[in-house]
């Protein structure tokens, strides 16, 4: 049986990795600030109506 050749991917020049880092950031801390207004929202609802 004949195998495919394994092929390895392009390396990644230094303008890419940190592109890719600053994308995973970006959304990252984007994540992070919704969750912290939705938990804020959360708390001030509960306390609106609970108390």
């Amino acid at each position: 049986m004949s195998h495919a050749p394994a092929t390895t991917p392009p390396a990644l020049t230094e303008e890419q990795i940190l592109a890719q880092k600053q994308r995973f950031w970006g959304a990252f801390t984007s994540f992070i600030v919704g969750a912290i207004v939705f938990l804020v929202i959360l708390l001030l609802l509960m306390d609106y109506f609970l108390v």
